[in-house]
């Protein structure tokens, strides 16, 4: 009796294993895009590597003679990639379908991290992966969405374009084959969090030096020696490769009097005074990471919410800042995971 209990009970568990596997399965979403080259930008960090060597927080540790030539040699550990793309439904490149943004930082065997947003009509997905300068194709990881995309998980396979070239440069620059594999968020309810902020620091950071020199010294294949990079930041910018630093309070209702914990922003700037952010938000049982992409002047935004500790462990979704007044944000948060 007690084996073919035994024996029931595992073949019961198999099966809901094998249904549930089936039922994620069923819910996997699989669509595919092409992506175009619009703007691209390179930011050569030659003079800051310099001025670490033997004067850093690490110790003067041996450094290794670089050469200097980035269109020969490089990327070299520090620089920096930012290329936006028109995204097309449509093989023939005819139905425009939205845009998409790379940036990536390189380490010091040529390979990159590079973080990925990509604007659809029906909201964002984010992405993150390391491969090599010179890959023929590379992965990233679907990390959370917006829109109807809040919440997912998944991957993503780029892969160039077969009308592309080598020659042409890195596939980074090249049209490519975008092919998602996204899942959905689990169907719970989701759980709605209310905060204010209030900004408390900002530090900007003009890279207008590495930009120029970027212009024209650089491994991804451009040359733009006329570029935005030597105007006046104060009147014109922020430009490609400019980055600014938020940190602020966060409260639980609109009069600042109940504190709720803190925040912090990482942004580096696109083509159009857009900003590529990294979010940080510490509460008090947790904190939420997240990531976006919005205008400079934008008078509300959407980022995914891509992850959480302790109470919000896990935590999926967006979260929607719009102005409260002269000085504070509503941060509306819709988490599709609890974590609980």
């Amino acid at each position: 009796m007690f084996w073919a209990v035994a024996f029931l009970g595992a073949t019961l568990l198999a099966t809901c294993v094998s249904s549930r596997s089936a039922a994620a399965e069923a819910s996997r979403q699989a669509f595919v895009y092409y992506a175009v080259p619009a703007q691209k930008q390179y930011v050569d960090n030659q003079d800051d590597r310099s001025r670490a060597k033997g004067h850093n927080p690490f110790g003067n540790y041996a450094f290794v003679p670089q050469p200097t030539q980035e269109s020969e040699s490089g990327p070299f550990a520090g620089d920096e990639a930012l290329v936006t793309y028109t995204l097309y439904a449509d093989a023939g490149l005819h139905a425009r379908a939205g845009t998409g943004t790379l940036a990536c930082h390189y380490s010091a065997s040529r390979d990159s991290l590079c973080d990925a947003a990509y604007q659809l009509r029906d909201g964002t997905l984010l992405g993150v992966g390391e491969f090599s300068f010179d890959a023929s194709g590379f992965t990233f990881a679907i990390t959370g969405g917006t829109g109807n995309y809040r919440g997912v998980s998944g991957t993503l396979a780029v892969a160039g374009d077969q009308r592309g070239s080598r020659a042409a440069g890195p596939l980074i620059v090249q049209k490519q084959r975008l092919d998602f594999a996204v899942r959905p968020a689990a169907s719970e309810a989701p759980r709605r969090i209310v905060l204010y902020s209030e900004a408390l620091q900002e530090q900007f950071i003009d890279n207008r030096d590495d930009e120029a020199r970027g212009d024209v010294n650089n491994p991804i294949g451009y040359t733009n020696a006329k570029a935005a990079a030597v105007v006046s930041e104060h009147e014109h910018g922020p430009f490609a490769g400019d980055e600014a630093f938020y940190t602020f309070k966060l409260f639980r209702n609109a009069k600042l009097t109940e504190s709720a914990g803190s925040a912090a922003f990482t942004c580096e700037y696109l083509f159009r005074r857009d900003a590529f952010c990294f979010a940080s938000y510490q509460l008090s049982g947790g904190s939420l990471t997240g990531a976006g992409t919005f205008d400079f002047n934008a008078k509300r935004f959407t980022i995914a919410i891509t992850g959480g500790t302790g109470t919000v462990r896990a935590a999926g979704g967006e979260m929607l800042a719009s102005a409260s007044n002269r000085k504070t944000q509503r941060l509306v948060f819709t988490l599709n995971r609890s974590g609980r």
